[in-house]
């Protein structure tokens, strides 16, 4: 599904949670590097597991 996809960077995407963006470098960089890097950053609860694959 294709929204309004106005030009974002990383502080927009922050702010404004921006999940179109944030889906999008999510598939690019695979689940395994995702987590990956979800890990080195010591980002969140490091609960990058997709339940939509349950």
């Amino acid at each position: 599904m294709k929204r309004d996809r106005k030009t974002v960077d990383p502080t927009i995407w922050e702010r404004d949670s921006i999940i179109w963006y944030s889906r999008e470098i999510t598939r690019r960089l695979g689940a395994k590097s995702f987590a990956g890097y979800v890990s080195k950053f010591g980002y969140g609860n490091a609960d990058v597991w997709d339940r939509r694959q349950e």
